[in-house]
């Protein structure tokens, strides 16, 4: 069961870091630009 969680947690937080780094290569500069509006 630990285990099992363990494995589930460490994928999660790949997808994470696989999405965060995907929109942070892949994100247009005008969403940036609506962030700071």
């Amino acid at each position: 069961m630990i285990g099992y969680a363990t494995a589930a947690a460490g994928l999660a937080m790949m997808a994470t870091m696989a999405v965060s780094g995907y929109l942070a290569a892949h994100a247009p500069r005008t969403l940036v630009r609506v962030r700071h509006r």
